[in-house]
């Protein structure tokens, strides 16, 4: 049962304004993260590592995602957990405690049939595990992160690739053109539907189905540089009715 083997170690597993920033590192990227902030607490860490691993949920084609939250699961709980005929669904999604194991123990059969308010937000998570005999798979990055990481509340990035680095790309791709699995990433190149300024802004602050909204993360000055970004690049070229931080905080 015991060896004196290498054994695994769940290092990181980040939500909210980490994730994006995380996901949006190279693997090797974010191995190094962990082990930079892990060893401020294990200073052995290195001395013991031997390779790790690290997966983005929201980009495993057939999940899209790692856990649902409920919206008002008090409201809710019941009715979605009641049985349907001899309809049932498997899946954690509607357990009393998305994602945790406590979630497990609880009489959860998930149902097909959802009322529009038991509608759940998908979050962005990572997992990146230590010593592991699976290698990292390094990806090339230009954008400067030294900071990404500096405020666990917002994202740091002010201009608008930097954002879209940090951010969109996790989802979108770096090159704009967007993925496809049991869900889809719309793609961002040579997207007819931006040449409305207020459409991407919009999109952006208060999100829309799959989409989260990241108007409690960013701020109109962010918000405005993302979107004048993404209008100009990925073959697009809508330079003209540019977002400004005053039209972002009108549409807030």
């Amino acid at each position: 049962m015991f060896s004196d083997g290498p054994g695994v170690l769940l290092a990181a597993y980040p939500w909210g304004a980490y994730a994006y920033q995380f996901n949006a590192l190279s693997p090797e990227e974010r191995i190094d993260k962990v082990m930079e902030y892990g060893s401020q607490i294990h200073p052995q860490y290195y001395d013991e590592f031997k390779t790790g691993a690290s997966v983005a949920w929201h980009r495993v084609p057939w999940t899209l995602g790692c856990y649902g939250l409920w919206q008002d699961r008090e409201a809710d709980y019941q009715d979605a957990t009641a049985m349907d005929g001899r309809t049932l669904m498997a899946g954690e999604h509607i357990s009393y405690l998305p994602a945790w194991m406590e979630g497990a123990n609880a009489y959860t059969p998930p149902l097909l049939r959802f009322k529009e308010s038991v509608i759940m937000k998908m979050l962005f998570t990572s997992m990146a595990a230590l010593f592991l005999s699976m290698p990292a798979i390094a990806q090339e990055t230009s954008i400067d992160t030294t900071t990404w990481f500096d405020d666990p509340s917002t994202l740091t990035q002010t201009d608008g690739a930097s954002i879209y680095a940090g951010v969109c790309a996790g989802c979108h791709m770096p090159n704009g053109q967007g993925a496809k699995g049991a869900g889809e990433y719309p793609a961002l190149a040579n997207n007819p539907s931006l040449m409305a300024t207020a459409y991407p802004i919009s999109l952006v602050i208060h999100g829309h189905k799959a989409m989260p909204p990241l108007g409690g993360l960013l701020d109109d000055e962010q918000v405005a540089s993302v979107v004048n970004f993404i209008r100009t690049n990925f073959g697009n070229n809508y330079t003209d009715n540019e977002a400004s931080t005053e039209l972002v905080k009108n549409m807030r």
